[in-house]
């Protein structure tokens, strides 16, 4: 029997994902696949609260947080609980898809108190390939995944944005998750000055990572147009009326990547072969010095501080690539 056949027959399927929105944002395509392919399949998922978008988006049919004291116990030898609603939604034969960072040998013990027919685990971040392309491969058996374009409730975000897009500016995430893959402030500041003087609009977008991460709230002190989001809905909204934009490693770039905008990353901590942005549009800039990438060995153990990662490009020619290619999409 196919790993096809295996899936027709699925019901339901769990999926135990706890990772940030650029991690999650990685499953996309096989969540589309198993929804395009096998409507009949209910999607169940446990995780942070970047699961919500999907959910808002219709490709999810359950999404339980998972800062619910419920979940824990999972992980414990006593007795799993489960709130009722999610027991209902796992009626037999269902397949369990764990995404950690290693196996929970506990928690894949308790799943199968679920009666479960099928057990994956696949790790978050893979070694060598690209996490959708990995995690296709093991979980459906696809070499060459499709990446489609995000959406809600099946339309494209493309057809909702034309009347509001902005033409002549560019939305700017300097934060991430992490204060290692932030893009330097004093750098930032000389691309803003070059961008106005070409007469482009630079927006930065802060969200709920940056309010609380002092080092980034510097960038509040920039005299440019920032734009605040304190939900992923906001957030969409936000990233869909524009046309180019401008991030490190970090969850709002993979979202704006597959919301179709034209995606110019900069990474240097971490490695672009495995962790660029997968949507149709873009560049990615990455310069391999001799200690990049750091991030998941010894982030910045032997760094100075000074990012020179993050500082090869010269925000003179970036600032004049950008005004190019805005110009391109004012022609199209």
């Amino acid at each position: 029997m196919t790993r096809s056949d295996k899936i027709k027959k699925l019901s339901t399927l769990l999926i135990w994902h706890f990772g940030a929105l650029g991690d999650t944002l990685f499953t996309y395509p096989l969540i589309y696949h198993v929804k395009t392919n096998y409507p009949h399949i209910k999607i169940v998922t446990i995780g942070s609260n970047s699961w919500s978008i999907f959910k808002s988006m219709d490709w999810i049919d359950h999404f339980f947080p998972s800062h619910h004291a419920w979940v824990s116990s999972w992980f414990g030898n006593k007795k799993p609980t489960m709130p009722e609603p999610l027991l209902e939604t796992l009626k037999a034969p269902i397949a369990i898809w764990a995404f950690f960072s290693s196996p929970e040998s506990t928690l894949m013990n308790n799943m199968l108190s679920l009666g479960a027919k099928t057990i994956e685990y696949c790790p978050v971040k893979p070694n060598r390939d690209k996490p959708h392309e990995f995690y296709a491969k093991r979980l459906l058996g696809i070499n060459n995944i499709k990446v489609p374009l995000l959406t809600i409730n099946k339309v494209y975000f493309l057809s909702q944005r034309n009347k509001t897009k902005k033409i002549n500016s560019i939305l700017i995430h300097p934060g991430s998750g992490s204060l290692a893959k932030n893009i330097p402030y004093d750098w930032l500041r000389l691309l803003i000055y070059e961008l106005e003087s070409l007469n482009i609009e630079p927006v930065l977008i802060m969200g709920p990572t940056e309010e609380e991460n002092k080092t980034v709230m510097s960038f509040k002190y920039l005299d440019v147009s920032i734009k605040c989001s304190q939900s992923l809905d906001e957030l969409v909204n936000i990233i869909s009326s524009f046309t180019i934009f401008l991030g490190a490693d970090s969850g709002p770039t993979h979202l704006a990547s597959l919301l179709g905008l034209y995606t110019m990353s900069i990474f240097g901590p971490t490695n672009p072969k495995m962790f660029s942005p997968i949507g149709p549009l873009g560049v990615c800039y990455y310069k391999p010095l001799a200690c990049s990438p750091c991030y998941s060995c010894v982030p910045l153990k032997n760094c100075s501080g000074e990012k020179p990662c993050l500082r090869f490009l010269k925000p003179t020619m970036l600032a004049k690539e950008i005004a190019q290619t805005l110009e391109l999409f004012a022609k199209n």
